[in-house]
This record gives structure tokens, sequence and C-alpha cells, in this order.
């Protein structure tokens, strides 16, 4: 049983690192200027929940 939670951590674990360059590739702050308001201004047509 010991083995058995080694090694699922260890799986775990390298799920996770391998997924923080994901995390770090998309950044707010090189797509948008967060001091500059965007405004959109159109008609509703549909909304579907």
């Amino acid at each position: 049983m010991r083995f058995r939670f080694g090694a699922e951590l260890i799986g775990v674990t390298g799920l996770f690192l391998a997924a923080l360059p994901a995390l770090a590739h998309h950044s707010f702050a090189a797509e948008y200027d967060a001091n500059k308001p965007v405004i959109v201004k159109g008609v509703i047509a549909k909304v579907d929940l």
C-alpha cells in the first residue's frame, strides 16, 4: 500500500509540474492595458443559458 501512495503522489506531482508552463504562458499584462478601459457597444441579439 505504501508503494501505491508514493506512485500516486509522483504522478500527481508530475501532472502539476507539466501544467505550470501553461499557466505562465498567458499573461494578462502582455495582452491588455489595465489602465485603458474597453467599452463595447451593441445590441444583445440572443442570450442562451
